[in-house]
């Protein structure tokens, strides 16, 4: 079986990006049910906590962290507009 090494990339970046999906997706539902979106703080996430735990606590925090996930989106999004 020859399958060619971008449709393997292409296969493992959508499994990766459902992956994460269906986790947010758990995440929100949990959080909904249990009136606090905490769990959706992207430091907590990512298991940041682990190396620096005040990440995960506070507000400011979750908003934080999420413009830190924007930030790396609009940083790769550059990226891919400005490739040769």
């Amino acid at each position: 079986m020859n399958i060619p090494l971008k449709s393997i990339k292409k296969a493992l970046i959508n499994t990766l990006v459902f992956g994460a999906s269906v986790h947010i997706g758990i995440l929100l539902f949990y959080g909904l049910t249990h009136q606090t979106l905490q769990g959706l703080n992207a430091f907590d996430i990512l298991d940041l906590d682990i190396y620096i735990p005040s990440l995960v606590s506070g507000t400011t925090m979750f908003l934080l962290s999420w413009v830190f996930i924007g930030s790396i989106f609009i940083v790769c999004l550059y990226r891919q507009n400005n490739k040769k």
